[in-house]
């Protein structure tokens, strides 16, 4: 036999009408023609839900969401620095990167002698 799926919807109803307590969780559930069980199993998972919202933990990031973020950033800057080969920037990518990657200035830079080249400064003390 095919188990059935329920959508978020649905669930919601069912259980916010048990909460209610107008009706007998049987008699909740042969009105949505679910088991009365899984009206108690969703009544649970509800109140489990709502702890944790009023803990504080609903919406943040965890450690290892904010460490898979900062992974991206740091993969997203490689990519564009190796995808423009190997040549000095122009001072247009360098407001370009400055703008997309929280830096806070871009300066001429000079090195022994050579052509002037663009550099970009970061933000914070920290680089890329």
């Amino acid at each position: 036999m095919k188990r059935r799926k329920f959508s978020a919807d649905f669930k919601r109803k069912v259980v916010m009408e048990a909460m209610r307590g107008e009706r007998t969780a049987r008699e909740t559930a042969a009105r949505h023609g679910v088991n009365p069980n899984q009206v108690g199993k969703w009544k649970s998972e509800a109140v489990d839900g709502l702890l944790e919202v009023f803990r504080g933990g609903a919406g943040k990031p965890d450690r290892e969401q904010e460490t898979l973020y900062a992974r991206i950033g740091e993969l997203t800057v490689e990519r564009d620095f190796f995808s423009r080969g190997w040549r000095p920037w122009t001072r247009g990518e360098a407001e370009d990167c400055a703008r997309g990657h929280g830096a806070v200035a871009v300066a001429p830079l000079r090195a022994g002698g050579r052509e002037p080249r663009v550099g970009v400064l970061p933000a914070s003390g920290g680089g890329h």
